[in-house]
């Protein structure tokens, strides 16, 4: 990305480092390396690879999920929160549906000793999102012919600054130094779950616990909060990183370079030329390369529903349970459901994440024609998403047959939509044939 290609808005440009230019003659019949070459051909192998292979499996997954709620919606058995030790007797061994009004209670209280954080008592699952300030590295690519006919191409770098969930290395930077990034990492991202909970007569495990994924920001602001907070003080994030709090959710800790990396970095900066380079961008900095920046949530429901195996034994715990077909089948939502209700949601989340990998199947199949199509002649747009449109019915029609075993009619669109395919690349394939045969008749 960048300004010049209209990609980032006017507060991102004036935030904005502009880095070198860099202009050089294309020769005719120039090719890369074999080293480019090789790399080139494991990312195409990669994307050809990956594109199905992602459909595949959120495809297969809502399918094993289908066949696992449909054969245990009418099995579940549903307990109540304080149910009698019959009944828990005489569901042993079977799925059940448990639903309590109030909060769970986990066996040991969640915190995170980096911070000296506890979490509220409620809270059964505890995160830490931590994040990064570092230079992006951005360029674009242009080419244009000068007053002799020559190809010349510009290569324009842009750095911008901001906040990222990962570390970026900077060391292959075209400008390294002048935007360097510390990879200082004390208090990486990390999601801790109880091992069990207490819910009325039942003990939930730690493989139901860790399907809610309904994180909620730590709430500073009560007394419990203000509690919490001033535990960390003294922790060892404060003393050893320099972590405080600094209003909201965020804990901050800003990066102070030693004598020797600023020296090193003023040497590099000498040697590369960017030593002296001063910016618009430098005066709008949210953020320096370096800092860090953390907040935590958890997952502390008032009132809960589960669906799980009921272990035998002399305790009645609830967890998950492994079907016929090795399909893992356990539950936790907030608030009061049926069975019905909460197999619904579940697959609903499901089949979202299912219609997102086919919008990015179809993107695999746009990138994928254009490169067949470039390869084979330099066809028009429309047979360009004619190919695009054929490619991903054909792959799409191939994935929803192996894995749901549809009626023939999903069969013969896979066998059309390949049949058409082909006719689109013999077009142009005949198309270039006679474009090679014209040009040697001209000469």
């Amino acid at each position: 990305r960048g300004w010049v290609a209209g990609t980032w808005s006017a507060a991102e440009a004036s935030k904005m480092r502009v880095g070198r230019k860099y202009t050089r003659r294309i020769t005719p019949g120039e090719s890369n390396s074999c080293l480019m070459q090789a790399i080139a051909l494991v990312l195409v192998l990669a994307i050809v690879v990956s594109g199905p292979a992602y459909c595949y499996y959120h495809e297969n997954y809502t399918r094993e999920m289908s066949i696992a709620f449909t054969e245990y919606e009418g099995k579940v058995v549903p307990l109540r929160e304080h149910a009698s030790p019959a009944e828990i007797e005489a569901a042993r061994g079977n799925v059940v549906h448990v639903h309590t009004p109030r909060p769970l209670t986990p066996h040991e209280p969640l915190s995170d000793g980096f911070f000296a954080l506890p979490a509220p008592p409620a809270a059964v699952r505890l995160r830490r999102d931590t994040e990064y300030c570092q230079w992006l590295e951005t360029k674009t690519r242009t080419t244009r012919e000068d007053a002799h006919g020559e190809r010349i191409e510009e290569i324009q770098y842009y750095y911008a600054l901001g906040w990222h969930s990962h570390r970026i290395p900077s060391v292959l930077f075209d400008q390294p130094f002048a935007h360097h990034n510390p990879q200082r990492d004390p208090a990486p991202s990390y999601t801790a779950t109880a091992a069990s909970a207490s819910a009325g007569a039942f003990t939930i495990d730690r493989s139901i616990l860790a399907t809610s994924s309904a994180f909620v920001p730590i709430d500073f602001s009560g007394s419990g909060g203000q509690q919490a907070l001033q535990s960390t003080f003294a922790s060892a994030a404060a003393y050893h990183e320099g972590f405080r709090h600094i209003g909201g959710h965020w804990f901050y800790s800003a990066y102070e370079p030693s004598m020797l990396e600023g020296l090193m970095r003023a040497a590099g900066g000498y040697a590369e030329g960017s030593l002296f380079d001063w910016q618009i961008g430098d005066l709008f900095k949210q953020c320096t390369p370096g800092d860090i920046r953390v907040r935590f949530s958890v997952v502390a429901p008032g009132s809960a529903s589960f669906i799980g195996e009921l272990l035998r034994g002399t305790v009645s715990t609830v967890s998950m349970h492994i079907t016929d077909r090795e399909f893992e089948l356990g539950l936790m939502q907030e608030g009061e459901h049926n069975v019905a209700e909460m197999l619904e949601t579940a697959f609903q989340a499901q089949l979202y994440s299912t219609y997102w990998s086919r919008g990015l199947l179809f993107g695999w199949a746009l990138v994928m024609s254009l490169v067949w199509v470039k390869a084979l002649h330099d066809g028009s747009w429309g047979e360009y998403f004619a190919a695009s449109m054929l490619l991903f019915a054909a792959v799409w029609s191939a994935l929803t047959v192996v894995v749901w075993s549809l009626s023939p009619l999903i069969a013969l669109v896979c066998v059309g939509s390949c049949v058409g395919f082909y006719f689109v690349s013999a077009r142009l394939v005949a198309r270039r044939a006679y474009d090679q045969a014209e040009a040697e008749k001209s000469e």
